[in-house]
């Protein structure tokens, strides 16, 4: 076994060595004072940035904003944007962060990345930014077996924890002599940029002649080793699973357990009608998981049950705030202050989600559960006690209206530029 796939702790998330505080060693904790006037410096994410803005600023936590390719959270009356972020993605997003830092803006404020190419960022340049700032994402040394399908799988398969069967095809000619078993899906290894494949999120292939043709498609865009090859798993919808938990050194301090009851893409895409749940059998895998990572922060695992053999079956890992992490509020855990209150050297109390809560994201939920109408999956009534009775909502508040009524138009507006 290689060194990259031994299983062994990856080391915990060290405290940012900031002069004057105590710098927490892998699988120690200490003490820290409150800053007196620490706050967060929040990149990227779409409604879970705004969820986090709002949930924080009630606390008094100041909040300043870094938009990614939503700017949704830009409309709350709770978020101080900061002009002038070139993006992620770009070449001097390190010197732009360092630079806000120096000024006094933000030195020592947590940073709470809550987008794919944010997370990559900070990870990437875990030690350079930990100098100016309170990091609460795990270095790319832990993040790599998330962000990384190929190690996800691996590691997952040498801990004996299920998984959906994974071909290794990196070249054309391995796809053409591939002896595969169809249906199967093809997916990127990791999410970067915005293309057709990463917004599809899966591609299935239902006899050679179509895998082929969208491997050529696929290799185009996610590269060499970048493209993950999958049997897929027979779904109906209803058998979408998530395992949110905020971890330390490995151990879990919140749990929430949840059904994705619907998502945009259907049965393969991101969460709009979510639901908590009691105890699942799934729970301790992916606390062995994390375990074998020592993993400390914010973390979302995706999980189907498998209706051939009951099994559930692990399918994603998240390192970061997840687009629905507002629901844990109602369901009695509150994952992004306990982000925070790590991040500022202070205790985080166990906690477990209550079973029988839900989420949903109006604007993005409505057209799927029309599709589930049509199909007879859903009653117009179950939807309407669904939308009505939700324990929580992605962009509805009374108290900040703004991101609701701008959300419809900005949606259309990315469906139109795709």
């Amino acid at each position: 076994m290689s060194d990259a796939l031994r299983l062994r702790p990856e080391g915990a998330l060290p405290q940012p060595r900031t002069a004057g505080r105590v710098v927490d060693l892998p699988g120690q904790s200490v003490a820290q004072s409150r800053p007196e006037s620490g706050g967060v410096l929040l990149m990227g994410g779409d409604c879970s940035a705004l969820g986090v803005a709002r949930n924080l600023v009630s606390r008094g936590i100041p909040v300043r904003f870094l938009p990614g390719t939503n700017a949704l959270a830009t409309y709350s009356r709770h978020v101080h944007s900061i002009a002038g972020w070139p993006g992620a993605e770009a070449d001097t997003a390190i010197a732009f962060l360092e630079g806000l830092a120096k000024s006094g803006q933000c030195m020592d404020w947590v940073l709470i990345p809550a987008g794919d190419s944010e997370v990559r960022l900070v990870t990437n340049h875990y030690d350079a930014l930990s100098h100016y700032y309170r990091l609460s994402t795990p270095p790319w040394s832990v993040t790599r077996y998330c962000g990384d399908k190929q190690l996800t799988y691996a590691r997952a398969a040498d801990l004996g924890i299920g998984h959906p069967r994974t071909y290794r095809i990196d070249i054309e000619s391995e796809a053409a002599a591939a002896d595969l078993d169809y249906p199967v899906i093809l997916k990127p290894a990791m999410k970067e940029g915005v293309n057709a494949l990463t917004v599809a999120k899966a591609w299935r292939a239902d006899d050679r002649t179509q895998f082929l043709s969208l491997f050529r498609e696929a290799h185009t865009l996610a590269g060499a080793g970048g493209l993950v090859v999958q049997e897929m798993i027979p779904d109906d919808g209803t058998n979408q699973f998530s395992y949110c938990a905020f971890c330390d050194n490995g151990e879990p301090r919140l749990v929430m357990a949840a059904r994705r009851t619907r998502q945009r893409p259907r049965k393969a895409g991101t969460g709009t009608f979510v639901e908590t749940l009691p105890p699942q059998d799934f729970e301790a895998e992916a606390a062995i998981f994390l375990r074998s990572l020592n993993y400390t922060g914010l973390v979302e695992i995706e999980f189907m049950r498998d209706p051939r053999d009951g099994r559930f079956k692990l399918i994603d890992v998240n390192p970061r705030i997840w687009t629905w992490h507002a629901l844990g509020l109602p369901a009695g855990v509150n994952f992004a202050h306990a982000a925070w209150l790590h991040a500022a050297g202070q205790p985080v109390t166990p906690a477990r989600a209550a079973a029988g809560h839900s989420w949903i994201y109006g604007i993005r939920d409505l057209p799927v559960a029309l599709a589930e109408i049509i199909d007879g999956h859903l009653s117009p009534m179950t939807y309407l006690r669904q939308l009505l009775g939700a324990s929580s909502y992605a962009t509805l508040s009374l108290s900040d209206p703004l991101p609701a009524l701008v959300d419809l138009p900005m949606s259309i507006l990315r469906v139109l530029r795709r």
